[in-house]
């Protein structure tokens, strides 16, 4: 195994083990490791990536490129939700409420378009290490977008001081979505490192090339 494929090994480790650390609850008893294994992750996997998988994100001249098939059909989807989860925000839920509603959303919207530059703008040659990368994180933004944006209609059920279930149904969406979005949560600074890393090589490489 190549020193790039252990750093990108090591960082989708340490993520993975914020998002467990954020399901459980041991991430807010211990902030400071929490934060420490983040950071070290996000080096290792933007290292890993210069090294190694951000060159590889470059399709070959003969080597077909991934589908972007399943993207459209997700990406659709979840806009339409977004659509959905804005009516509900700004329509259902009242005083404090509104805000938790709102905060959610947004977060979904940013991861959102993450997934979306990603989904079709990069898209490497298929059987590669960046083809899985790709993949791994498309998934993970997909479910930040979706947890968030149910977390947001959850949060509308709240009642205007934002402390007891105003609608029920709706409310208990929240208990739901949390464990759906901590897993995606990584996914946000995942997915903002790889687009980082992939468009500075990209430039890099034309830069060469010219």
């Amino acid at each position: 195994m190549g020193t790039d494929r252990i750093l990108i090994s090591l960082g989708i480790a340490c993520l993975a083990a914020v998002a467990f650390g954020f399901i459980t609850g041991v991430a807010s008893v211990l902030p400071v490791a929490a934060v420490a294994t983040l950071i070290v992750g996000v080096a290792a996997l933007a290292a890993g990536l210069h090294l190694g998988g951000g060159e590889r994100s470059v399709p070959s001249a003969d080597g077909p490129r991934v589908s972007i098939g399943a993207a459209k059909i997700g990406v659709a989807v979840l806009v339409l939700m977004g659509l959905g989860t804005l009516v509900i925000a700004g329509t259902v839920a009242e005083g404090e409420a509104t805000g938790h509603a709102v905060g959610h959303l947004a977060i979904g919207i940013v991861a959102l378009g993450l997934l979306s530059a990603l989904a079709f703008l990069w898209r490497p040659s298929r059987g590669t290490q960046a083809a899985l990368i790709r993949r791994m994180v498309l998934v993970l933004l997909g479910l930040a977008v979706f947890g968030s944006f149910l977390e947001s209609v959850g949060g509308a059920g709240y009642d205007a001081a934002n402390s007891e279930p105003r609608v029920e149904a709706l409310a208990t969406l929240h208990g739901v979505a949390l464990p759906i979005a901590s897993l995606g949560m990584p996914g946000i600074v995942l997915g903002a490192v790889v687009g980082i890393v992939v468009l500075t090589t990209g430039i890099t490489r034309r830069r060469r090339a010219a």
